[in-house]
């Protein structure tokens, strides 16, 4: 049995949610944001975690999403994402969890000694929390993630 249901605009509405997911986002980060950080001496990297070693010492640079329930309470959305810092110290003993990856430690961030939140130096009129990153949901969503990633790159 076939069921079928015809919504005016919804062939359109689909096409409109299906130009923009997460991946966006990752692709502005990995082209804009991870050339600054390898500057910076990070050399291991994934899709939305990098890692530097100097020393005794992790620097962690994560860029958390947000899924729907999550968007909803913040009132963001969930292309919208937070910059989060982590640093941990090989003096200080770490959990068995801790993933290795080629011989070297790669705590998450929030497995580090020390943690803290990236706060937003740009407007943003969408959204008023400082430790967000508003991205619009429309069509001109990788536009406006190269603008907050531009505007990240403005301020390092």
């Amino acid at each position: 049995m076939q069921c079928s249901l015809f919504i005016p605009g919804a062939a359109v509405l689909l096409v409109y949610f299906a130009l923009v997911d997460s991946s966006v986002v990752n692709k502005e980060i990995k082209s804009v944001i991870r050339p600054l950080l390898k500057d910076a001496g990070f050399t291991q990297f994934t899709a939305r975690t990098e890692w530097r070693y100097a020393g005794e010492k992790i620097d962690v640079v994560n860029f958390q999403s947000f899924n729907s329930y999550l968007a909803n309470g913040v009132g963001c959305t969930t292309y919208s994402f937070c910059g989060r810092l982590g640093c941990s110290f090989d003096a200080i003993p770490r959990s068995e969890r801790v993933k290795r990856k080629d011989g070297l430690f790669r705590p998450e961030e929030y497995e580090c000694h020390f943690r803290r939140a990236l706060q937003k130096t740009i407007r943003q009129p969408n959204l008023k929390r400082r430790d967000v990153w508003y991205v619009d949901m429309s069509p001109a969503a990788a536009a406006s993630v190269m603008s907050v990633c531009e505007a990240l790159r403005g301020r390092t």
